[in-house]
């Protein structure tokens, strides 16, 4: 369920890329499991910012900046949420194949970290920072392969680790999943609003895409 409330790491990369990079790097940690959608076959998000407008208002000046404030702070909570909750795994549960240790949770929420720096650099080696779209190099295909695989590993990895994991209390399950998915959904209403904003800036010819 988590990995359908993920973000595509694709377009995470192009936040980062846009002038948001810590913006970018607390999505990832606030929303550690990517969209299932993006397993088989990394996205080029470039398209995402040829369709049109999209529903939000978008804002300058001082509203923008006041925007950007409150998401970098969402962002946050949405990551220290995760963080609690991966202590809250550690302590309130037992992993059966291994009870002495506690740290499959932590390693579960955070491949993320590792799959980050690798989408950053495929999504450079695609088009760098001029939104132009490169011949797909011997690199970028290489890390299309790794990146494709290592979601379905991540996503493999926390279904065994949340499924061998014995919890004192069945409504601390509950709890736990929807705050899980709560900062999934924060984390992705941010990055949408973030992209409807891109794809105004193209559509009004303030950046180009190519």
């Amino acid at each position: 369920m988590l990995s359908l409330l993920g973000n595509d790491p694709a377009e995470v990369a192009l936040l980062a890329f846009s002038g948001r990079p810590l913006l970018a790097f607390l999505l990832n940690v606030g929303a550690p499991v990517v969209a299932v959608t993006g397993t088989l076959k990394y996205q080029y998000p470039l398209e995402v910012l040829k369709s049109g407008e999209g529903p939000f208002p978008v804002f300058s000046g001082t509203k923008s900046s006041a925007i950007a404030v409150i998401e970098h702070l969402l962002a946050a909570a949405a990551a220290v949420n995760v963080a609690l909750l991966g202590n809250d795994i550690a302590s309130k549960a037992v992993y059966v194949p291994d009870c002495g240790r506690t740290w499959y949770a932590f390693l579960w929420m955070y491949l993320c970290l590792i799959l980050h720096p690798l989408t950053l650099l495929a999504f450079w080696s695609r088009s760098g920072i001029s939104y132009v779209l490169k011949k797909e190099s011997y690199l970028y295909l290489f890390l299309e392969w790794v990146l494709s695989h290592g979601a379905i590993i991540q996503i493999i990895f926390g279904t065994l680790v949340l499924s061998a994991s014995t919890l004192i209390d069945t409504f601390d399950a509950f709890r736990i999943v929807g705050r899980y998915a709560a900062s999934a959904i924060l984390c992705r209403l941010i990055l949408m609003y973030e992209l409807y904003g891109m794809r105004a800036a193209v559509t009004a010819g303030t950046v180009h895409v190519a």
